[in-house]
């Protein structure tokens, strides 16, 4: 009795963690908005590069 709760517990965890969210160009359009309306003077170079080369590639 408790192995079949616990194989169901571990098939229903791997399910769990095996979800992966739908693409969406809505979500990603609006992640491009914000990144597109930050201030550099704000951030390090180092790290406004990085902000930059993702906005690209997205």
């Amino acid at each position: 009795m408790q192995e079949e709760v616990d194989e169901v517990c571990d098939a229903l965890t791997r399910g769990y963690l095996n979800l992966r969210l739908k693409p969406n160009t809505d979500l990603l359009a609006d992640l491009i908005n914000k990144a597109n309306g930050l201030n550099a003077a704000n951030y390090s170079a180092k790290t406004w590069t990085v902000v930059e080369n993702e906005v690209i590639k997205a």
